[in-house]
């Protein structure tokens, strides 16, 4: 089989790797320039190849650019000296700012003698000691609630002599109120039964007045005696009252003599 182009042994290259390699491909320099063909670095209106080294007008990535390497497919950074020094200083200030704070808040001498028992007493008295207050703690206890049933217990009570004073008080009012209006009452029928007898006596000495006057015309002696019958009329006429239970009643006797 024939073929129509002609093969060409592959060039292998070595691609070192590590520091101070250099890339295999170099990069063109593309900087921000706009429109066709443009391959400078500062951007339109420049020469192909041409660099501002001017401090003002470098790239704000400059310091990365420089110590970035390409490596075939990899790109290796070489750590920046600069801020590595600059924050192993800060952890040394700081390191040695918080050693002083240690220092100045160290606790100082302390002398102390440990004795037994806890202190100047020794252990059964202490045991002694502790038991005791048990005993008085559940005294005390007991002695508190006791005191508070025995409290609330007085309370209760308090309360039901006011409300036993108040009910007396209200049923003292309706005795004075409902004397009081038996008394009215009382008076009221006085009044109509006075008035009503006085009435009735004007009836009875109207009717004897007429039947004398009404009767043939007699002697002295007989006009003296219906005068006196007259006053007999008159004075014959009783009252009786009689009041039990908060009524009473009237009788009236009427005794003509003849």
């Amino acid at each position: 089989m024939s073929r129509s182009f002609t093969v060409k042994p592959a060039a292998s290259k070595t691609q070192g790797r590590g520091r101070g390699t250099t890339p295999t491909h170099p990069q063109p320099l593309l900087g921000p320039g706009r429109g066709r063909g443009t391959q400078t670095e500062v951007g339109r209106g420049t020469q192909f190849g041409t660099r501002d080294t001017s401090p003002q007008r470098q790239p704000p990535n400059a310091g990365l650019q420089q110590r970035m390497s390409h490596q075939g497919a990899y790109t290796m950074i070489t750590p920046n000296e600069e801020r590595r020094r600059q924050i192993n200083q800060q952890a040394q200030q700081e390191a040695e700012r918080y050693q002083r704070h240690k220092e100045q808040r160290k606790l100082g001498h302390v002398n102390y003698k440990g004795t037994v028992g806890g202190g100047e007493i020794s252990q059964a008295e202490a045991r002694r000691n502790a038991a005791t207050q048990l005993r008085n703690t559940k005294m005390d206890s007991l002695q508190k609630r006791q005191q508070y049933r025995s409290d609330l217990r007085q309370k209760e009570e308090d309360d039901a002599l006011k409300k036993k004073a108040e009910q007396r008080r209200k049923s003292e009012a309706n005795l004075s109120l409902e004397k009081n209006r038996q008394e009215k009452l009382e008076s009221d029928h006085r009044k109509k039964n006075e008035a009503f007898l006085k009435r009735i006596e004007a009836e009875n000495r109207a009717k004897r007045v007429e039947k004398l006057t009404k009767s043939p015309s007699g002697s002295g002696t007989e006009a003296s005696g219906g005068n006196d019958r007259l006053n007999q009329i008159s004075g014959a006429v009783s009252l009786n009252y009689l009041f039990m239970q908060g009524s009473f009643e009237i009788y009236t006797s009427l005794s003509v003599l003849v």
